[in-house]
């Protein structure tokens, strides 16, 4: 005679604590795609970290994505970071089309606990995306291709949380404006020189911008607005008969730097001699010189022993 033995459901139920902790703990993305069809308790578990983040480089991975969290905002709800890089194509610039970024921007506004943004549109067409009152989402950290126009900017003025902008633009005028006092809470800023001038009242710790023009004196000695609060300064495609000139202003506007970056050496107009009497107002412990480029990320206040 075979006895069978029945066991409460309680019993066989595991703790949302344990199916939690297993899934963490799953080595390979193929073991947690499995226990995500295990049972329902891991099911749920497993979800969180499937759709945690979302990064793509394939516009078809980023529609099955976006249709996804589009059809269940359970699935929604758990995107804190949604990453797209569009593959460079060197031959041609490829525009993915306004119906891909319409199921985008739909994907973006069932996002609402979405926390890093990134957003590559080498076409730089489509700014009209984040133009949604509908997103609700406050970012920490943006990268964004796109043109600096009305759309961006009127989606970054809702973005009080945002803490790290990185900008990547098309080289166009810089014409519209974001209002003083917008992002209260930007601590650092990557991306264009006209558009770093547009965040003054910000209060960045670190800055990299982009010279694609040469900017007059008083233009880069507004600059000296963020000196309460910067501490690391980079500045990228400066010419080498440009940066004497630049890094003389920089030390005058920003004594209290911490680290500025890599300065093109001009080796064959001026001295290193020159180049440290330049620097004696900052306070900087030490000097890392490689090939022909400086790093100013230590320069001695004694730069007067290195000649």
């Amino acid at each position: 005679m075979i006895v069978e033995t029945v066991f409460p459901t309680e019993m066989l139920s595991l703790s949302p604590e344990i199916c939690k902790r297993v899934v963490q703990n799953a080595y390979y993305w193929r073991d947690v795609l499995a226990l995500c069809s295990t049972c329902k308790a891991f099911q749920r578990e497993a979800e969180i970290i499937l759709y945690q983040q979302l990064q793509f480089v394939d516009p078809r991975r980023v529609l099955l994505a976006c249709n996804s969290v589009i059809q269940n905002e359970r699935l929604a709800l758990h995107v804190k970071c949604f990453w797209f890089n569009q593959a460079n194509d060197r031959q041609r610039t490829v525009d993915l089309g306004r119906d891909f970024w319409t199921v985008v921007q739909k994907a973006l506004v069932v996002m609402c606990n979405l926390e890093v943004l990134s957003l590559c549109d080498r076409s730089f067409s489509n700014g009209w995306v984040l133009d949604n009152p509908a997103i609700q989402f406050k970012l920490k950290e943006a990268k964004i291709w796109s043109v600096w126009n009305a759309p961006l900017t009127k989606f970054l003025e809702r973005q009080t949380s945002l803490q790290k902008l990185h900008f990547a633009d098309a080289l166009d005028d810089i014409t519209h404006q974001i209002p003083p006092g917008a992002l209260p809470d930007l601590r650092i800023f990557d991306g264009a020189f006209m558009v770093a001038l547009q965040l003054l009242s910000c209060p960045l710790h670190h800055l990299q911008i982009v010279i694609d023009a040469d900017p007059d004196q008083v233009t880069l000695r507004r600059l000296g607005s963020f000196r309460k609060t910067l501490s690391s300064l980079s500045l990228l495609d400066v010419p080498e008969g440009w940066s004497t000139r630049f890094l003389a202003t920089i030390c005058s506007i920003l004594p209290d730097l911490k680290h500025i970056g890599i300065f093109p050496y001009p080796m064959l107009s001026v001295s290193l001699s020159q180049i440290c009497q330049v620097t004696l107002t900052l306070t900087l412990p030490t000097r890392d010189m490689t090939s022909s480029k400086i790093s100013w990320e230590c320069i001695t206040s004694k730069a007067s022993n290195l000649t």
